[in-house]
């Protein structure tokens, strides 16, 4: 029979994706040796803050409250100064915590800290008596901790104003990605014409190194970060053409510049591809920006004379600026292959007419520099000023050069494979080490709260994949306010990012904690349950502008002026994929979350009236949220989505935690799950059959999840860019 053994087994090693917490952005990224367990375990868990205020613990042995007891305000507590030192005021509240926890039986909390105690290695009888060790836990990060926890993906949740620089999350990428070698129709259709060029025709211009001219048809280009080559690599470099210059002094003919470029090149290909420097571009977000800079002025076309432009329809007004279809920006080159690495980046390309290939490096880093220096919140050079540059001789030289832009690619790839490489080991959103967590930030807002569509973009660039919106009062969208709400909804629709619609937090309770502990202290309680009018109305608004072909417009009264410009009705303007922000363009994957479980009946039934559209559990009810989060809350869930819903399309567990050791949560739900359909099968509600439950179990704790959050379709940057709505071309001009 499946029984609880055979179910836990199926599920236990899974991965975990964490797709909602409010873990810290800032300490995911340093990743530095964790403190106490006090600072680990206690400090920033609202859940034990509110059991140890129920036990009677005054407030300053709670979360600090100026290192004041809120009972009894005193003049320290005006100056911020306690009479106390850190160490023993640790002390004091770890005791705290201490005379709290034995008293937490039939609380989930009691629960979880044996499991988290456990976890860790340690006994929990002393600590579950309240006689246990506040010990260090320095030989602990936050990312050793990831990766023993199996987490592969987690989606901290960041203020629409706190989005961190991406340099700022970390010193190197946390999401640490291979690069994709892109390889153009051009490597298809070239031929021996492209390489009527030879060595002699080319013109040359010199600086520290020597470089091809306007002259060459086909140039391989190599440019780098400027933190690149460590100064040990710089200064062996020196050396080596110290001595070189013995044997070759200048000035320098043709050949013996080409003769050092073969000598010494080798050498630092080799140095660049260990993955020296910050490797910011290791990131695909700021990967993505070189990427769309080389492919901005690119000439899709494969046969010389071509343009790469659709040809003006017969009727069809043609607008040329400056001898130059204004549909299109000017093209100056046509690329071959490429690949962005870690640290520089490597092109083929073919220069077309009256193009200049310094012109071309210029543009390529001039702008990148502007763009990664405001993505990353730096300031200073970007790019070494030299660029490497080789005339394709031949067809055999231009099969070379393939070949070693593909082996680049490996090389990549097997470093961000390597989990030696960098203490917060690789990641890769869509195709990553289950090892190897991913964090990428989700963005959190209220209901009413303006959201504009430059911060979802930014957003969006930094790997964003859910929206996290906190509707308190379902009233709130029926009302006039809820307007950027259907923008941020329509944004996600188009960008395959995922809405969390948390409903029924009642934020507003003692005026007294939020003063001593902020609005995050662990006192919100729950509302009347949801309105289901407000959310179906809400959903349904949204669902009318998904219909194809529709753009969320009433249609065109008989008699009333159609007004349509570039095929788009004049009233709800383009601006978001061909979508005005006001105006709703779809529906997205949606996860409903009620605090109150009274609600979770309604919005299981709710739910099922917005699926379909070849995405299985598109609309659905959520986890056991907040208060509900224990066994008695997520049976309830599991009972409502098999009874309302489809079961196996559930998404399953998120913690919504701010505490890193809340991920035994993942295993604490696996184990009331397994425990239910254990329960279901021996009275016969669930069949005894290991091939109809094996899979619902491992969709519900894992796949579900990972195909709604980081499988889902997704709409690159490139595919959206404002380029294709915008004729300005936002590569800076040379």
């Amino acid at each position: 029979m499946v029984d609880f053994d055979r179910c836990y087994g199926w599920v236990k090693e899974l991965p975990i994706v964490d797709w909602h917490n409010h873990l810290d952005m800032q300490m995911l990224s340093e990743d530095r040796p964790l403190g106490s367990l006090y600072e680990v375990w206690v400090k920033s868990d609202p859940y034990k803050h509110r059991a140890m205020r129920i036990c009677g613990e005054p407030e300053r042995l709670v979360t600090g409250f100026n290192g004041q007891d809120a009972r009894c305000p005193s003049s320290a507590a005006a100056t911020g100064t306690t009479g106390v030192s850190p160490v023993d005021m640790e002390s004091e509240k770890w005791a705290a915590w201490m005379r709290t926890l034995p008293k937490l039986v039939g609380n989930p909390l009691f629960a979880w800290s044996r499991m988290e105690l456990e976890w860790l290695g340690l006994d929990p009888g002393p600590y579950l008596h309240g006689t246990g060790e506040n010990i260090l836990l320095s030989d602990w990060t936050p990312s050793k901790m990831l990766k023993k926890f199996n987490v592969e993906y987690l989606s901290p949740c960041v203020g629409a104003r706190d989005l961190p620089p991406l340099g700022q999350r970390a010193s190197r990428p946390l999401t640490w990605s291979a690069p994709e070698v892109k390889e153009f129709p051009s490597v298809q259709a070239c031929a021996s014409s492209h390489f009527s060029h030879t060595l002699a025709s080319g013109t040359f211009h010199r600086r520290n190194l020597p470089h091809v001219g306007q002259s060459a048809t086909l140039v391989f280009v190599t440019f780098r970060l400027t933190d690149s080559l460590p100064n040990d690599k710089l200064e062996e470099l020196a050396a080596f053409r110290e001595e070189w210059l013995k044997d070759h002094p200048k000035p320098w003919d043709e050949s013996t510049c080409r003769e050092w470029k073969l000598t010494s090149f080798p050498k630092i290909e080799e140095w660049l591809d260990a993955g020296h420097g910050s490797c910011i571009l290791a990131d695909p977000a700021l990967r993505k920006v070189v990427e769309d800079a080389l492919e901005y002025f690119n000439d899709t076309a494969t046969e010389p004379g071509t343009t790469g432009v659709p040809p003006v329809e017969k009727g069809e007004s043609a607008c040329v600026v400056n001898g130059q279809d204004a549909r299109c920006p000017s093209r100056r080159y046509r690329l071959h292959a490429y690949v962005v690495m870690p640290n520089h980046v490597h092109v083929l390309f073919e220069l077309l007419e009256e193009s200049d290939i310094q012109k071309i490096l210029h543009s390529w880093k001039s702008y990148t520099a502007k763009k990664l220096n405001e993505l990353t919140g730096t300031s200073g050079k970007v790019w070494k000023e030299e660029y490497y540059d080789r005339l394709i001789r031949n067809g055999e030289h231009y099969q070379n050069t393939i070949k070693y832009i593909r082996r680049n690619g490996e090389a990549a790839k097997a470093l961000a494979e390597s989990n030696g490489r960098d203490a917060r080991c690789p990641s890769d959103i869509n195709g990553q080490d289950a090892r190897c967590p991913s964090v990428v930030p989700s963005l959190r807002m209220n209901a009413g709260e303006e959201v504009s569509v430059e911060t979802l973009e930014k957003f969006d660039a930094a790997g964003c994949r859910v929206v996290d919106v906190s509707v308190d009062d379902t009233q709130t969208l029926k009302h006039s306010n809820s307007q950027t709400l259907s923008t941020v909804a329509s944004f996600a629709a188009a960008h395959g990012w995922t809405m969390l619609l948390h409903m029924g937090a009642l934020r507003e309770t003692s005026a007294r904690l939020r003063a001593a502990a902020g609005p995050a202290g662990g006192f919100a309680g729950m509302r009347a349950p949801v309105d289901p009018m407000a959310v179906a109305v809400f959903l349904n608004t949204l669902e009318r502008g998904s219909v194809a072909g529709t753009t969320g417009v009433p249609p065109v009264e008989k008699g009333e002026s159609d007004c349509v410009v570039n095929g788009q009705d004049a009233r709800c303007p383009s601006d978001i994929n061909g979508q005005d922000a006001r105006c709703p363009s779809g529906l997205p994957r949606t996860i409903l979350m009620s605090l109150n479980p009274e609600a979770h009946a309604q919005l299981a039934v709710l739910a099922g009236s917005f699926n379909g559209e070849g995405m299985p559990g598109k609309v659905q009810l959520g986890p056991a949220w907040w208060w509900c989060d224990h066994e008695e809350g997520i049976r309830d869930v599991l009972e409502k989505n098999a009874a309302y819903g489809v079961l196996s399309s559930f998404v399953g567990m998120t913690t919504d935690s701010r505490s890193l050791l809340s991920f035994v949560r993942h295993d604490y739900f696996r184990r009331v799950l397994c425990k239910w359909v254990a329960e279901k099968v021996a009275s016969g509600s669930f069949p005894d059959d290991e091939s109809l439950l094996r899979p619902l179990l491992e969709n519900v704790c894992y796949k579900n999840a990972h195909d709604m959050i980081i499988r889902a379709e997704h709409v690159e940057p490139s595919a959206r860019s404002t380029r294709q709505n915008n004729p300005v071309n936002p590569v800076n001009p040379v």
